[in-house]
């Protein structure tokens, strides 16, 4: 069945809720590699990456006629949770249906169907906090291997699927302690027609995952990879490649490697596999290694040909005690020099993060550093950001800073911070608190909103869902672009169904 863009089929075994709402320049790639997974292994998943848009009352319309008695499990990306600033609002005019009192509905229409929260970290994010009493299954790590694996259990129960269950009964499957990819030619991602891509429009391509190095702050997963596993082969990249050209005339990707230049044979290997696509033209935005780029001036004209368009540098601090502490030991001055000879051999556009509150930094130092970046024009944009010290319920942490704070110079409030239920208060070494940081992290990006140009991600279109339904939102093709116009569109069509689960829900008991 199809009506207007969005087809339907009538035996979806599972429905995954992704996507990286307003901020993001393309569309996710993790619920559509769990599609790919899931096809192989005869599955039928359908991708609803487009949510954010919705109503409640829309978006229940829509999984009514998505769910049928084959459906197993309606999943949600915990990646696509963690950017969602109204989650923990219940007050909010957007984004309703994230609050308990839908997925209460959701839960009394379709009884049979088991939800399942997925990604790197689902017990630290605020919004699996909210569906932790409807969610029966939670899934760490990547799940290529695991989520086939748990549909096959739902279906027939002979499935054996590892798992523990926590202390509010839900059952955990850490995807990769137990079920990790041998082979990364196992990971080629399958777009379809039916995924509403319009023509031309930047994918996401996962070139290899993982990351060789060890960041005290970072609580990303850690597969203890080498600068040359889990890469994929140039023949397996030239698939996808021709694939996706000959379906959308995509010549325009985002890498989602944590760093995609952590080695020349990674740049080699995309190199040899967009030769074998035969695909007339190639550029991308990505991931960068600051420092690699000054210790390997040699990457440089593999970058430029490779068509850089733009990357995302981690600086996190402009203090060197700072970088030495967390990982990122080389000196800011030399890594700087780097990123100004890539920039003016590729003409790339620059994005970089900073972290305030790392050992040594005050608030203060995130005003110096902002207008260092002004002043140098290395970056086309940045962010600024305090640092966040999460717990789970169990009072673990994923980060090394978070196994074990005193050692890098903080103490722990009682005080819990507005990142969430499980974000403790820190103050450090130099009597800086997360309350200070995050105020001076809040100001400096109020004042980069005038200095900042469109950075290396804007080389995208933005986004596009291509829906054309009468049961989603009627929008223009300006409003659902990213952005404030298309965030107060949503705001004026939420307002108007503001009550509608509870009245919907009222008018069935009648």
């Amino acid at each position: 069945m199809k009506t207007g863009s969005l087809e339907i089929r009538n035996n979806y075994h599972a429905i995954v809720l992704g996507g990286i709402l307003r901020d993001y320049a393309g569309r996710p790639l993790g619920p559509y590699r769990l599609r790919t997974a899931c096809k192989n292994e005869g599955f039928n998943l359908k991708v609803i990456d487009y949510a954010w848009i919705m109503t409640d009352f829309r978006l229940l319309n829509l999984l009514g006629r998505l769910i049928t008695n084959d459906t197993l499990v309606f999943g949600i990306s915990n990646v696509w949770l963690s950017n969602s600033a109204e989650v923990a609002n219940k007050e909010s005019k957007v984004n309703r249906w994230m609050t308990p009192l839908f997925w209460t509905e959701v839960k009394r229409r379709w009884p049979w169907v088991d939800i399942v929260i997925g990604g790197t970290k689902p017990a630290l994010v605020q919004g699996a906090e909210l569906l932790k009493p409807h969610t029966k299954w939670w899934l760490t790590g990547f799940s290529d291997i695991s989520f086939p694996q748990l549909l096959r259990h739902i279906q027939d129960n002979k499935q054996e699927i590892i798992h523990r269950v926590d202390l509010d009964g839900v059952k955990v499957v850490e995807s990769d302690i137990h079920y990790k990819v041998e082979n990364m030619d196992e990971l080629e991602t399958e777009y379809e027609l039916e995924d509403n891509f319009k023509q031309f429009q930047p994918l996401p391509l996962e070139v290899s995952r993982g990351c060789i190095f060890k960041c005290a702050f970072c609580s990303h997963p850690f597969l203890g990879k080498k600068s040359y596993d889990y890469i994929r082969s140039p023949e397996s990249l030239a698939n996808e490649l021709k694939r996706n050209y000959e379906l959308f005339k995509t010549t325009r990707y985002f890498l989602t490697d944590d760093t995609f230049n952590d080695s020349i044979e990674k740049l080699q290997r995309l190199e040899r596999a967009i030769e074998l696509s035969g695909i007339p033209e190639f550029s991308f935005v990505g991931y960068l290694r600051a420092e690699l780029i000054a210790t390997k001036p040699e990457m440089i004209p593999y970058l430029k040909r490779l068509g850089c368009k733009g990357g995302t540098v981690g600086i996190e601090s402009m203090n060197n005690y700072a970088r030495r502490v967390i990982g990122k030991g080389m000196d800011i001055e030399r890594v700087l020099d780097g990123l100004a000879d890539l920039k003016a051999e590729t003409g790339l556009k620059l994005h970089t993060g900073m972290i305030v509150g790392l050992p040594g930094d005050t608030a203060d130092d995130a005003f110096k550093w902002h207008e260092r970046f002004v002043n140098d024009r290395i970056f086309s944009d940045w962010t600024f950001q305090q640092l966040g010290l999460i717990f789970n319920e169990e009072g673990e942490g994923l980060s090394l800073f978070e196994k074990d704070p005193a050692k890098f110079g903080y103490r722990l409030s009682n005080r819990f911070d507005a990142q969430g239920p499980r974000s403790r208060g820190w103050i450090n070494d130099v009597g800086s608190t997360e309350h200070d940081c995050k105020k001076a992290a809040q100001e400096v990006m109020l004042l980069a909103r005038h200095t900042c140009t469109a950075g290396g991600f804007g080389v995208g279109d933005a986004w596009y869902h291509g829906l054309t339904d009468e049961e989603i939102e009627t929008l223009t093709i300006d409003e659902l672009r990213l952005g404030e116009r298309g965030i107060k569109s949503g705001i004026i069509r939420a307002k108007e169904s503001e009550n509608s689960i509870s009245g919907l829900t009222n008018k069935q008991h009648q």
